[in-house]
């Protein structure tokens, strides 16, 4: 990978432990420099490719295309296999909406997921929201009928039990 930012003009010395540059490297980019095959590891997805790469560096997760967040696969083994980069993406949404712990999911409703700056990344995925939450506390219990019926502004009775 450090090869192939400097076959890009990122990698100058100058600050070789930044690795910023990142988030403006498309997977167009990627492919064209020979990088097509590892990018292909990571789904096409260069968020899962650059924090896997680099595990050692904190990304923060909304720089990124939201492109390259849709194709991080949604399967629970997936999400195992990515939990440095689930837990970042909860962090950094935990921190906007000001969650605290578990229990404070129930509470979140469809609106607040779309004003995310990575909305798409849980559009309409309820049920993949609620495994995402279960490898990211996995010693909470979910009620999985109240969570759900809570996903809209509009259903305030469900929000307030």
């Amino acid at each position: 990978m450090d090869d192939l930012a400097k076959r890009l003009g990122f990698a100058d010395g100058e600050n070789e432990n930044d690795k910023g540059f990142w988030y403006k490297v498309s997977s167009q980019q990627v492919s064209d420099n020979g990088g097509k095959a590892l990018l292909d590891l990571y789904n096409g997805s260069m968020a899962l490719l650059v924090t896997s790469v680099y595990p050692e560096y904190t990304f923060s997760l909304w720089k990124f295309p939201r492109r390259s967040l849709h194709k991080i696969k949604s399967s629970s083994e997936a999400m195992l296999e990515n939990q440095k980069l689930l837990s970042s993406l909860f962090e950094e949404v935990e921190k906007v909406l000001e969650i605290k712990n578990h229990q404070e999911w129930y509470r979140v409703n469809r609106e607040q997921l779309r004003s995310l700056p990575i909305k798409g990344f849980f559009k309409a995925k309820n049920r993949y929201l609620l495994e995402a939450l279960k490898v990211r506390y996995p010693d909470a219990t979910w009620d999985e009928d109240k969570f759900l019926r809570a996903k809209s502004a509009g259903n305030k009775r469900s929000m307030m039990s």
